[in-house]
């Protein structure tokens, strides 16, 4: 046991970080999601909306960030809070899938900050960003640009 605590010690010390948890990085939203018919589990992509530079490493302007909805709420007949929970779970880089946790800071849209949205971390889904409006069903629109926060350092594989 005690070996193999050691090589995975070894293992963990001899990763490169590539970026930082706290780094911020922008990136948009390539299809548009609705509370109405999104269903846990299904996938949703987003691109880098400008090249991104750390460790000898840069993601170009269109690097694919591979994530999922965690939950979504429709507003029920009462008119309350209609929401989607997204989680990241990849960066596409080559041929490689780099894992990717980040959470959604603020989304605007055409340079516009989204009135009545909200962007907070899930208190239920870990690293999940839970977006809500109120009195309407949630529509985020393909187009969004976002910024996101990394929550784990980005790791070279």
């Amino acid at each position: 046991v005690a070996l193999a605590q050691q090589e995975e010690s070894k293992a963990k010390n001899g990763e490169t970080v590539i970026l930082k948890a706290g780094t911020n990085i922008s990136a948009q939203l390539s299809q548009t999601l609705d509370a109405e018919t999104a269903k846990s589990g299904d996938d949703f992509l987003m691109t880098l909306t400008e090249d991104v530079t750390g460790a000898g490493i840069t993601f170009a302007k269109g690097t694919e960030l591979l994530g999922r909805v965690v939950r979504a709420k429709s507003v029920d007949s009462a008119g309350n809070i209609s929401e989607i929970s997204l989680s990241f779970d990849y960066l596409k880089s080559g041929e490689d899938y780099l894992r990717f946790k980040a959470v959604i800071v603020s989304g605007t849209t055409s340079g516009i900050k989204l009135a009545g949205v909200n962007f907070e971390p899930s208190e239920i889904f870990k690293y999940a960003t839970v977006v809500s409006t109120k009195g309407k069903n949630l529509k985020i629109e393909a187009g969004l640009v976002c910024l996101l926060r990394l929550e784990q350092d980005l790791i070279k594989p």
